[in-house]
């Protein structure tokens, strides 16, 4: 049973903090999201596109088209965690990448991203 579950249309998406899945809701068909090694988390959905985190280290967010079924992972800027906090119907993610990697700190600096949909 999923703890965090969301729907936007006809999917549903939701996650018990380990594993993470979307059920199209007219044809029951279930996809699993994630890399399936370590934890993965849902962060939202917005019109066809499922946005979160997979874990362990590297952290690095994703997102999920769920009429093509396919996942691109968004990358930190120069550091190894990437974390979306937020997305358009346009395909257009929001959220926060490290910049630098800190021997001490694992990641020093995060700055403010704007990842964009890949077009033609």
């Amino acid at each position: 049973m999923f703890a965090q579950t969301r729907v936007s249309g006809d999917t549903a998406v939701g996650s018990d903090g380990r594993s993470a899945c979307t059920v199209d809701l007219t044809t029951g068909v279930r996809t699993a999201l994630g890399s399936n090694q370590g934890r993965t988390r849902i962060e939202g959905i917005s019109g066809k596109l499922v946005i979160g985190e997979t874990y362990p280290t590297p952290t690095l967010a994703f997102a999920y088209r769920t009429d093509t079924r396919t996942t691109t992972l968004l990358p930190a800027a120069g550091g190894l965690v990437s974390v979306a906090n937020g997305a358009d119907r346009r395909g257009f993610v929001t959220g926060t990448a490290a910049t630098t990697t800190d021997p001490d700190t694992v990641n020093s600096t995060y700055h403010a991203v704007l990842w964009t949909p890949h077009t033609g």
